[in-house]
């Protein structure tokens, strides 16, 4: 029983991992190119709520909630 908790308990963190390193790669690949940064910061301007902001990145470049937090804060700092 333990062994079998143990097992997942590790496949899962195997698994965060990869989601991580993967999750960092969409980030930098979002950011080193300008013109992405150039309509994410057309999208801090047109939008008030950083939700909004944040939903409208996730919409625009298809990622998951976390990688378009860090491109909303990267581009933010970039101002």
């Amino acid at each position: 029983m333990w062994n079998i908790i143990a097992i997942l308990l590790f496949i899962f963190a195997i698994y965060e991992v990869v989601k991580s390193i993967k999750d960092r790669g969409v980030v930098r690949d979002i950011l080193n190119n300008y013109d992405n940064v150039i309509k994410v910061r057309a999208m801090i301007e047109e939008h008030n709520d950083d939700s909004d902001i944040v939903n409208a990145i996730k919409d625009e470049f298809n990622v998951r909630f976390y990688p378009a937090t860090r491109i909303f804060m990267s581009v933010k700092k970039m101002k």
